[in-house]
């Protein structure tokens, strides 16, 4: 009687073998021991009947099923349980509250919880026991939606409910409930809920409308793009037909469809002709086939688990006791399984056991159906080789009732984990290096793929979950093709990568394919036409001119100095030559001292420029004045001398270690202000001249309407630049591949770069106008530059860089050997010194020769 009272009664079950101690393997059995605990208050059940129904119910099982064993049954309170470690199993009727309470206190003892609860419950973790909520059969949605969304939906920050009247007002507050409220065990998994309701109309074009009004600009952004839909079955294809209409039906939302009205026989299949592609949805629906009678309760689901349990336990002690048999008590010992394999053991043969002949809520099974829609658009290539018609089309991913929960084939929404499951997806490229590369064998068969674009591509297909068939514009021929042998003469052809641009967008706009794989520039015109990703690199032009070269060194003996100073100097020797010859002549030093015959040397203006000459060059003269006067003179000179010497000597040293190099063109102002002496060309049909030509800064138009269109990048084009005459305009890029090609065939750095970088230009990849999968890819080029990958393959395909990469400008020496280029202007002046003097010699000579004769024609007196 005192049992009786108990407000719970605790069964435990353990395992424990009883071995004789005098033999080793002889073993007399094993015992059971089954504990469970009843809420005597719970759903106003009776509880003196349903204790009598269980003990003769596991009086019965026991007998019938554990032919090997034993089982024992003890009774506690729920506040007195004493539970040892060897503990394995505890079958519960509790409350939410209180069955997650005892699997806490116990969780660490490894036990099989066998828990029966109340509905809208979360249930136990699947590896640690089953639990049953007690469901009504008008009140399944909301324990379906709490399961669904704590193995499914964990990841929902957000959730939409759009419901109509086939959903009462008390289970549209329980799933509202589940959705967002904590639950027990998931403390994380709360998320806001935004409730709409569908207004209920018999006619279709107002329910339309209703619905249109409540999807139209509707704010994803703030509200999310998580969509719960339970309605009718009537009203599901309007609003799988409004959500087209209105943009809502892409891979960045995700769209779950409850079908509300249980009772209705449904047609899926209809459903399918309006899947959208790219689009993320599921339903669930009910799938009893009709005629099935629906048996359950609390009775039902207790004798169900308690036979199950019973059963699998008698598996397991005859499989135990027939190994036991076989092996020392030693042995088994060391391999007995660990009371959390024995507990997974017993799960799994409980689970296959009600699966095959549980009949309780066998009329609350419902399936779940996930649409397969990516991809499908860009498979003809794939239905020419199987001859079938890919569609799109619901498949079974799941099952739920309330004893067994969901069970998933795989996830709701398949796509967000396996994105286009492997498909082979069609797109379109050309061989534009060092974006797109396709290499070739000798039989012009493709052997690889390379470059930045493809990079991408790869990485795209590894994150998405796709393969590729690359497709080729045709060369002067409308359409594509397969053989991409046609593109291989368009490795430095800007003009025709440009144009190629237009082929492409053609066959984009009539063509299903996926991705159009290329650096194009993005233009006002191509956006109305086709839809650009977001940039994967931005590109500028510059000015590719000569390298500035060297200037002749051959005067370089005469750069210290200015002409303007060199002729200052030679002004000043002429200058201070008559005032020493003055200061010398008239001085009384010489006549009070009676020195004529020192007087007579500085008094020449020949005599006084020589020595004058010979001070400059630091070398002095014969004759020196002896008046004060006239030393003053020297003295002061010899003080010039001094400056200049020192001056052109240090500024000769630097002319020597710094050369000096032609003035560049740098920028697009240098540019203009030399338009007389230098042109500037651009190539015809590339992003630079389209550019250009839409400019409408002065600058701009200037530069445009000076340049020369060529028709082509070829060598003439080149060696006029190499020249100096010549400047070209194009993207830096291209530009580096030019320096760098003629590096390679000339061994000589010819070229170089401006320093300023103008008219950029954005770089993306293409996709059909309206194409669902323009924001997945985004999402996946923004991950990629944000991890640094993009630019890291930007820089593995750029030209590689040289000693022409350093001397881009100027040469910045910084030792220098004196060579006979620097010497070679000292070697002029000697030779034309050496010639000024073989002038004059023949002139003395002449004239010598002149006086000679002359005396000898003259006839002289004799005298003696």
């Amino acid at each position: 009687m005192m049992l009786l009272s108990w407000t719970t009664i605790v069964l435990f079950i353990t395992f424990h073998q009883v071995s004789n101690a005098e033999a080793d393997t002889d073993y007399s059995g094993t015992v059971a021991h089954l504990a469970v605990v009843i809420d005597k208050e719970f759903r106003g059940l009776d509880y003196k009947n349903l204790l009598r129904q269980m003990r003769h119910f596991l009086r019965n099982a026991t007998h019938q099923h554990l032919t090997h064993g034993e089982l024992i049954t003890k009774f506690f309170t729920k506040t007195d349980i004493a539970v040892e470690k060897d503990i394995t199993a505890l079958f519960s009727i509790l409350s939410c509250d209180d069955t997650w309470k005892i699997y806490r206190r116990y969780q660490d003892y490894h036990l099989l919880h066998l828990a029966i609860t109340e509905a809208d419950c979360p249930r136990l973790p699947r590896d640690d026991g089953l639990t049953v909520p007690l469901v009504a059969v008008n009140r399944v949605a909301s324990q379906l939606m709490l399961d669904i969304k704590m193995s499914q939906l964990a990841s929902w920050t957000t959730s939409i409910l759009i419901y109509d009247e086939s959903v009462d007002t008390e289970t549209v507050q329980r799933i509202i409930t589940s959705l967002s409220l904590p639950t027990l065990g998931r403390e994380r998994s709360a998320a806001p809920v935004a409730v709409f309701k569908v207004n209920d109309t018999q006619r279709e074009w107002e329910r339309r409308a209703s619905i249109m009004k409540l999807l139209k600009d509707f704010p994803v952004n703030r509200l999310g793009s998580n969509f719960i839909v339970a309605v009718s079955h009537e009203v599901v294809g309007v609003i799988m037909e409004v959500c087209k209409a209105v943009g809502l039906s892409h891979p960045e939302t995700q769209w779950l469809y409850v079908i509300a009205d249980s009772d209705a026989i449904i047609n899926m299949s209809a459903f399918t002709s309006l899947l959208s592609e790219g689009e993320n949805i599921a339903f669930v629906h009910n799938s009893r086939s009709s005629g099935v009678e629906c048996e359950g309760g609390l009775l039902c689901h207790v004798h169900e688990l308690l036979q199950s349990f019973v059963e699998a336990l008698g598996v397991v002690i005859e499989d135990e006791e027939d190994f036991i048999s076989q092996v020392s008590t030693e042995e088994w010992n060391a391999i007995q399984p660990s009371k959390r394999k024995r507990r997974s053991t017993l799960l799994d043969l409980m689970k296959a056991q009600l699966i095959e002949t549980g009949r309780c809520d066998s009329c609350l099974t419902w399936t779940l159906e996930a649409g397969d829609t990516w991809g499908l658009e860009y498979q003809e290539h794939e239905e020419e080789e199987t001859g079938q018609k890919i569609v799109r089309r619901l498949n079974p991913v799941g099952r739920w009732s309330p004893r067994d929960g969901l069970s998933m084939s795989s996830h709701l929404f398949p796509h967000l984990r396996k994105g286009f499951v492997g498909r082979d997806l069609t797109i379109i490229s050309f061989h534009n290096p060092p974006w797109q590369i396709i290499k070739h064998n000798d039989t012009s068969q493709i052997t690889e793929y390379k470059g930045l674009i493809f990079k991408i591509i790869d990485q795209l297909a590894e994150n998405l979950n796709f393969r590729y068939t690359v497709i080729f514009p045709a060369n002067n021929i409308p359409g594509w093709t397969n053989d991409s042998s046609l593109m291989k003469d368009s490795e430095d052809n800007r003009t025709r990568a440009f144009l190629v641009t237009d082929r492409i967008i053609e066959i984009l706009r009539r063509k299903k394919v996926f991705l159009a794989a290329g650096a194009f520039v993005v233009t006002p015109n191509r956006k109305t036409l086709v839809n650009f990703t977001m940039p994967v690199s931005i590109q500028t032009a510059t000015l590719l001119t000569a390298r500035p070269r060297e200037v002749s060194r051959a005067l370089i003996f005469m750069h210290p100095f200015t002409y303007g100073t060199w002729a200052c100097i030679a002004t000043l020797i002429v200058m201070v030559t008559p005032v020493l010859n003055y200061f010398h002549r008239h001085s009384p030093y010489y006549e009070y001292y009676s020195k004529d015959n020192v007087k007579g040397g500085l008094s020449s203006h020949y005599n006084c420029l020589w020595y004058l000459y010979g001070a400059l060059m630091q070398q002095g003269g014969m004759h020196l004045p002896e008046a004060d006067s006239g030393r003053i003179i020297v003295g002061a000179w010899w003080l010039v001398v001094l400056v200049i010497v020192t001056s052109y000597g240090g500024n000769l040293v630097a002319f020597l270690t710094f050369p000096k190099y032609e003035v560049a063109v740098t920028n697009l102002e240098e540019l203009l202000t030399r338009r007389g002496t230098v042109s500037w060309g651009i190539l015809k049909d590339t992003a630079t001249e389209q550019h250009l030509k839409e400019m409408d800064y002065p600058k701009y138009k200037s530069l445009f309407e000076g340049a020369t269109i060529h028709e082509e990048q070829d060598d003439d084009l080149v060696s006029r630049v190499r020249s100096g005459s010549h400047v070209f305009i194009e993207w830096k890029l291209n530009l580096l591949k030019i320096m760098k090609k003629e590096f390679l065939s000339k061994n000589s750095c010819d070229f170089a770069l401006g320093d300023e970088e103008f008219l950029e230009e954005q770089v993306a990849m293409m996709m059909q106008f309206g194409s669902p999968y323009l924001g997945l890819v985004n999402r996946e080029l923004r991950r990629m530059h944000q991890a640094g990958l993009i630019y890291k393959w930007y820089l593995e395909y750029l030209p590689r860089k040289d000693r022409c990469w350093t001397t881009n400008r100027l040469l910045q020496a910084t030792t220098h050997t004196v060579n006979l280029d620097d010497m070679q202007g000292s070697f002029f002046v000697l030779g034309l010194g050496c010639a000024f003097a073989m002038v004059l010699i023949c002139m003395e000579q002449c004239y010598h020769t002149y006086k000679i004769s002359k005396e000898k024609r003259v006839i002289k007196p004799f005298a003696s």
